[in-house]
């Protein structure tokens, strides 16, 4: 249920800014915390949101995703595919591919961009491409040489390749696996070398994570990292052969079925079985490492190379302890365990960054009750850390060496904002407010810290602006999204206001509304809770509002969006996110009802009769369980995609947060909504979900279908035949839902 980005991966043309608001604030008295007074009649003749409006993307704001070359320049992409070259020095804008003269030039045929090579000389083009799950896809790669326009087939076989990986420093070295075996060429001599020899799709993978690593551990596909120096290649092997194959039906117009196969391991069951190799190039040897010497390692959770030498991250089954483990006495197989982290409910893996100048790292991890950077020296002993307070640092952004300025990302202004600092990485002193306007920040940093691009993602108009580690004057505004503005002046929208709710124990809880267009405070308007609620997440964001889908619910239908971040969701410490350990869905379930039931009194516009609820995924399992629930003041609810029973949900995840079915039998029980269908009134609940799902399993929504009919509950259902956990088929989907609701509420 989540979901790294590659240093030098082009992410192309527009990434468009999610969630967040045009923010006004008010908090609320009595039950809630302050009085906020009633909103004006406000007309506007203007038009309103549309269901086609839903998805314009030219009313999506841009934002600048920067490959950063070097420190005179970083490339981008615009709407028409072409990749442009900024230059940070001129402030000018170049073509450095045109889309369509690359289309010509390898034959009209459809290609996506790859990776860059390390001098920025060559990029890969990607034809043919398949999507497997999430991150992961095969396709045919193409070596581009930039400046000459040229091109050549990485390999001439005719297999499709996954997880193409440029060297770190040379032009000529790319390793690459073929099927499930790993594979280095050097493009120079043409010389290619096979790795691995016992790859097998399904059974054994090299350099290729298994389905739960890459949607659960690394969000990524990629389980292969070169050294510093190109000596050597390091790569995970997954033997799959004890995980349980998990059937999925395929409809294809044709008289029988095809079915997808997938190793997916439920709690309580086998993980795939993992090792680390390391081959070196010289000697054409792959090393073994030891990575059990704890005994009971079971998760490989985090691999990089510094200083040319390999440093990895393990956990045990519960992943309630950590290992960093030192590997550089290569060809020995033995490690230098540095430190080891434990907690009484589970650890996030952090990543670690290196400072240099420093001899040290950096990483994340819990001080006290919040998380904050650790310092540790390059043999794993802990050195400070360098912030603190009752705040939670939430990435480490960058890092400029020529004056020891650590970058970070933290929730210390609200946990509904992110703001970038920077501090003294020698002793933490001297921090530093880098954006000084509320909202959502993030920040993208060349590889020596020297520029950075500002992006500021709302609750205002999203901007991107170029900034300098060593000249704070520096301001030049790379995109201020002006054609969205533009377009946008001639809508009525509606208006988003932040609010803070209490729990039934007193604690207080973030939360938003959204108000439909022409509001009028005297009259009463139905309302609509969007839930998530997952551990460490968030839909309370003072950042840009773009789900148009609830801007259309709003707009056409004038329904109320209200959505609170309940206990165990994210930036605001340790012991307000774990304290939902051993019980998914219980404090959250009380939560929501809670919220639900105060809005009504607090809000004289908020029509109590009129209450729905809806979710996906994890916010699907919520709604669902909320509507299970007896005495809940819901009249419909829409679960899409929902996990029923945490035992049906993966291993990594679930016993991340509720341990095995066999440690904690009362937990499953207790939260399964599946046990609790009889609960569901008739008529008032609709399940959607994707038939090709292979991330939450129809078979949650089947279990749970089947609990309904067997107690003789009334309930509608939508299922999309093939289509996986994100049901692409959004136009029929959002049609579908507001019709139901329209109708329902």
């Amino acid at each position: 249920m989540r979901g790294s980005s590659t240093k030098r991966n082009v992410f192309i043309v527009v990434v468009v800014l999610i969630i967040g608001a045009i923010i006004a604030t008010s908090i609320t008295l009595g039950i809630l915390l302050a009085f906020v007074p009633q909103p004006q009649i406000i007309t506007v003749n203007k038009r309103l949101i549309d269901f086609d409006d839903i998805f314009n993307n030219n009313l999506s704001p841009a934002g600048i995703s920067p490959i950063w070359m070097n420190d005179d320049s970083f490339v981008t992409g615009d709407q028409f595919g072409n990749l442009l070259r900024y230059d940070t020095t001129t402030f000018q804008t170049t073509v450095l591919i045109n889309q369509t003269s690359l289309y010509a030039l390898i034959g009209n045929t459809s290609f996506g961009y790859g990776d860059f090579s390390p001098s920025g000389k060559f990029i890969f083009l990607l034809t043919n491409q398949t999507k497997l799950w999430r991150h992961s896809f095969t396709a045919s790669y193409l070596v581009y040489d930039i400046e000459n326009r040229v091109y050549f087939n990485l390999t001439n076989d005719g297999i499709p390749l996954s997880n193409v990986k440029w060297s770190s420093a040379h032009d000529d070295l790319v390793a690459f696996v073929r099927v499930a075996d790993v594979f280095v060429k050097n493009l120079t001599s043409q010389i290619e070398v096979q790795v691995s020899f016992d790859g097998s799709l399904g059974e054994i993978l090299n350099g290729i994570c298994s389905w739960v690593y890459e949607e659960e551990v690394f969000s990524d596909y990629s389980a292969l990292w070169w050294s510093n120096d190109d000596s050597k290649v390091a790569f995970m092997r997954f033997d799959e052969t004890p995980v349980t194959i998990m059937t999925i039906p395929l409809y294809t117009h044709q008289p029988y079925t095809t079915y997808m196969n997938v190793r997916y391991p439920k709690p309580g069951y086998p993980n795939p079985a993992v090792s680390l190799i390391v081959y070196q190039l010289s000697s054409n040897q792959s090393i073994t490492l030891n990575i059990n010497g704890t005994q009971d390692v079971e998760y490989i959770t985090y691999v990089t190379w510094m200083s040319n030498q390999l440093y990895v991250k393990t956990q045990n089954r519960l992943q309630n302890r950590e290992y960093i483990t030192s590997y550089s006495n290569f060809p020995s197989p033995q490690g230098n365990l540095l430190s080891t982290l434990t907690d009484s409910a589970w650890i996030d893996t952090q990543y670690i960054v290196e400072l240099p100048e420093l001899s040290c790292y950096v990483t994340l991890q819990p001080n006290v009750d919040n998380v904050h950077i650790a310092k540790y020296d390059m043999n794993g002993t802990f050195l400070q850390f360098l912030t603190s307070g009752s705040f939670d640092v939430t990435g480490i952004a960058g890092y400029y060496g020529n004056n020891q300025t650590l970058y970070f990302i933290s929730a210390e202004i609200s946990p509904t904002q992110r703001q970038l600092y920077g501090i003294s990485a020698i002793d933490g002193s001297s921090k530093t407010r880098i954006s000084l306007t509320d909202g959502w920040y993030s920040a993208s940093f060349s590889d020596s810290g020297r520029y950075y691009i500002l992006n500021y993602g709302g609750p205002n108009m999203p901007t991107s602006t170029l900034r300098s580690s060593f000249n704070q004057t520096l301001q030049v505004v790379l995109q201020n999204n002006s054609n969205v503005s533009y377009l946008l002046s001639d809508i009525n929208m509606p208006n988003k206001t932040f609010f803070t709710v209490l729990t039934p124990e007193g604690e207080a809880l973030n939360a938003y509304k959204i108000l439909p267009p022409n509001f009028n405070p005297l009259k009463q308007y139905p309302v609509l809770m969007n839930v998530y609620g997952g551990p460490g997440s968030q839909t309370v964001m003072q950042a840009y509002e773009n789900n148009r889908f609830h801007l259309y619910l709003a707009s056409q239908l004038n329904i109320i969006i209200v959505s609170v971040d309940n206990r165990g969701t994210g930036a605001r410490g340790q012991s307000f996110m774990k304290q939902t350990y051993l019980k998914l869905g219980e404090l959250e379930t009380i939560d929501q009802i809670s919220v639900a039931k105060q809005l009504s009194n607090n809000f004289d516009y908020m029509d109590a009769n009129r209450t729905g609820i809806w979710g996906w995924s994890y916010g699907g399992f919520m709604a669902s369980s909320v509507l299970s629930t007896p005495g809940n003041p819901f009249r419909v609810g829409i679960s899409v995609a929902p996990v029923t029973d945490w035992g049906f949900y993966d291993s990594v995840y679930t016993e991340r947060y509720m341990r095995t079915p066999l440690l904690n039998p009362g937990g499953y029980f207790n939260t399964s909504v599946v046990k609790r269908a009889s609960n569901v009134e008739s008529g008032k609940f609709m399940l959607v979900h994707g038939t090709g799902d292979d991330n939450v399993h129809f078979q949650n929504s089947a279990e749970l279908a089947l609990g309904l009919i067997q107690n003789n509950i009334q309930f509608e259902a939508m299922y999309y035949p093939n289509y996986d956990h994100g049901i692409s088929a959004r136009r029929h989907l959002y049609k579908f839902l507001s019709n139901f609701l329209e109708e329902n509420l």
